[in-house]
């Protein structure tokens, strides 16, 4: 074999790899992204716990945490519908979507639920964000993401009706 014919082969075994891995980052996330932009996670659910927010002495609220990001790294306009969900142990589902127009490139947003904290066990908490906008540079991003993070209130609640409040 040639010294040429080796070096195309090994380019050529190079390529089929790169391109194999460009595809799984593409794959990684719903959101399309301009051509020469690097992907980022666009979202993380950084953590979900229970408490008294209320001060009603029981421990039956939840706070979610999780933070979005520009999903070219890139400061962004973004316009996105946010849909959050608590699912309880017995498949009581508590939810709620809002709309999100903010210019950022990491934003965290805390939201806590009141009263919802109301069985033992295992609870899923599941944030999907339907997002489009333009980054500084005017690369342009669109798609939906989604996480969910499992956590366990130990402690059954039940004084009043459930509710949530989005701080950022």
């Amino acid at each position: 074999m040639t010294r040429t014919h080796t070096q195309k082969i090994i380019l050529g075994i190079f390529l089929i790899g790169l391109v194999g891995f460009i595809g799984n980052i593409s794959s990684a996330s719903a959101l399309s992204r301009g051509a020469e932009v690097a992907p980022v996670d666009p979202l993380i659910i950084d953590d979900a716990y229970y408490c008294d927010k209320d001060g009603d002495g029981l421990e039956d609220d939840v706070i979610t945490i999780f933070t979005l990001y520009s999903p070219t790294g890139l400061l962004a306009d973004v316009d996105a519908v946010i849909d959050l969900s608590i699912l309880l142990p017995s498949g009581q589902i508590f939810s709620f979507s809002y709309r999100l127009k903010e210019t950022f490139i990491e934003l965290e947003l805390t939201i806590e639920w009141y009263n919802c904290a109301v069985e033992d066990g295992w609870y899923d908490f599941t944030v999907l964000v339907d997002m489009h906008g333009f980054d500084i540079d005017r690369n342009h991003f669109d798609g939906t993401v989604t996480e969910t993070l499992t956590f366990d209130p130990r402690e059954v609640g039940g004084a009043g009706l459930p509710f949530a409040i989005v701080l950022y």
